[in-house]
């Protein structure tokens, strides 16, 4: 009798070069951390430590036949750190699971001699957080990037909607977004292109990138 089985196999886009980086397991699992290193940098490098909402997915946000954040791996391809982890379990049952990855994350971040400076990729409503880690971890981040942020509260949420008055000022902030990001409601990154203009921050819209930020 013959078993015929199906693998799925993660084949890399041209623009992530895997011989220029190392993938490290931090956490084997709950949470699973791993931490992409650039291997063609000498001395130290900068690390981006991504957080997400998105729970239920594994470490690289596999989605069918998609893997969001191995696709991320073009940073650690052009000499910048990549952190980041799934929700465990203790993360879930906290009263702010954003904030406690953001922390695991940086807690791996502060255990690498290799790291110079931090920086926070934030996604979707992890924005609507940024104020919280920045809190938890006064001048220790560098900057920030929000990928497709939500600026409304979703109805019933424990969220609240942004105000421009949120929005920190110590920090340079880039908002990225996507013309087709098909997840989040119509008008959620003009208003964040808006706020950024009153703060001095920055804002770029990719028309072919997706939810995710990626060409599609």
């Amino acid at each position: 009798m013959y078993i015929i089985k199906r693998c799925c196999i993660y084949h890399p886009p041209e623009y992530i070069n895997n011989s220029r980086f190392d993938r490290v397991v931090v956490n084997e699992d709950n949470p699973r951390v791993v931490f992409s290193k650039p291997t063609n940098v000498t001395g130290q490098y900068p690390t981006a430590l991504y957080v997400h909402s998105i729970a239920g997915k594994d470490v690289n946000l596999r989605m069918g036949f998609c893997f969001p954040l191995l696709d991320y791996e073009f940073l650690p391809s052009n000499g910048i750190g990549l952190l980041r982890s799934d929700f465990s379990e203790n993360m879930i049952e906290t009263k702010d699971p954003i904030v406690a990855m953001a922390s695991k994350l940086m807690e791996a971040a502060l255990m690498s001699d290799e790291s110079s400076k931090i920086f926070l990729i934030l996604h979707s409503y992890a924005a609507n957080y940024i104020n919280s880690i920045l809190k938890k971890f006064p001048d220790m981040i560098s900057g920030a990037i929000l990928i497709n942020p939500c600026w409304n509260a979703p109805p019933g949420s424990p969220l609240q909607t942004m105000t421009i008055e949120q929005i920190p000022k110590n920090i340079p902030l880039m908002v990225l977004g996507g013309g087709f990001d098909m997840v989040n409601p119509p008008g959620e990154f003009e208003h964040w292109e808006s706020a950024m203009k009153k703060v001095g921050g920055e804002s770029y819209k990719y028309d072919t990138c997706d939810y995710f930020l990626l060409a599609c």
